[in-house]
């Protein structure tokens, strides 16, 4: 499994209802390659997300950005962990 830990964030966003993420918004997507759903998180804005972890040992993170306004980034520790 793989762990990603956010030890930073701070993104443009969170400009839809209750601070969701739109498609115009810089944003970090997380996929869990062998669970494809629907509900992998997307995390824009400024708060610092919660730990994901995959059930296999593939992740796909993807970052989307566009040129309408710059903020600090964001950093991650990316570990593999045992399954239990």
């Amino acid at each position: 499994m793989v762990k990603i830990s956010f030890t930073d964030f701070d993104l443009e966003g969170g400009s839809g209802p209750n601070g969701m993420c739109m498609p115009t918004d810089d944003a970090v997507d997380i996929t869990d390659v062998f669970a494809w759903s629907m509900t992998d998180p997307t995390y824009c804005g400024s708060g610092l997300p919660p730990d994901f972890t995959t059930t296999e040992a593939d992740a796909l993170v993807t970052f989307r950005s566009d040129s309408s306004t710059t903020k600090k980034g964001f950093s991650a520790i990316v570990t593999f962990v045992d399954a239990k």
